[in-house]
């Protein structure tokens, strides 16, 4: 079932999958790094582990069959074998997210992709570049831009007014630029829960 939606005016396409876990199993995977640090003539290792936590889930989908094989790097997502799920995707500018695994028998409903990734491609144009870095690099980024105008135009009195009132305005503007795109990032996503919410329901009844 598909159906053609617009987030923030912006067009992208649901469709969805429906099937049965045939198998569903958790393993978990430990990595290991090193790191070496010299203090004078010593030399010592730092050795750190991490452990991530790996879901492999078949699902038998209805009507031809057709086994799909998911791997999942995601602890929180309760299903068994037996359970009717559906896989909700979401494509935007022809690249498909799957974006929520819903579990039919209970009801649980489980947010797979990035929501702030996704979000990014319903931003308008001139606030994408303002997305990636959050406010407090912001305001790092536009003092450094104002010791430099500073230090280039310092033998010019004539010039290190206006640059220094230049760097002034991006030292506003950036920060108030990302303030507006995280604004703006978390409306989308909960304009995308919304809807998802709204396709559930008629997955539901059909």
């Amino acid at each position: 079932m598909e159906e053609n939606i617009y987030i923030a005016g912006k067009p992208a396409i649901f469709s969805s999958i429906i099937g049965e876990v045939v198998k569903s199993n958790k393993y978990a995977e430990t990595y290991i790094s090193a790191q070496h640090s010299h203090t004078g003539s010593a030399s010592n290792m730092n050795v750190s582990s991490d452990v991530f936590t790996n879901h492999e889930i078949f699902i038998k989908e209805s009507g031809d069959g057709r086994e799909i094989p998911l791997k999942l790097y995601k602890d929180n997502v309760l299903v068994r074998e037996g359970n009717k799920v559906s896989l909700i995707y979401i494509d935007v500018n022809k690249y498909e997210y799957l974006l929520c695994l819903y579990n039919s028998d209970t009801g649980y409903k489980n947010i797979i992709c990035n929501m702030r990734e996704l979000s990014v491609n319903f931003l308008p144009s001139v606030l994408k570049p303002f997305s990636h870095l959050s406010i407090k690099s912001w305001l790092i980024i536009s003092v450094i831009i104002l010791v430099i105008a500073g230090f280039i135009f310092s033998g010019s009195t004539q010039l290190v007014f206006p640059s220094l009132f230049t760097a002034g305005i991006l030292i506003i503007s950036m920060p108030i630029a990302a303030v507006i795109a995280q604004v703006k990032i978390n409306q989308i996503i909960s304009e995308i829960k919304n809807k998802l919410d709204s396709y559930l329901s008629k997955i539901k009844i059909s």
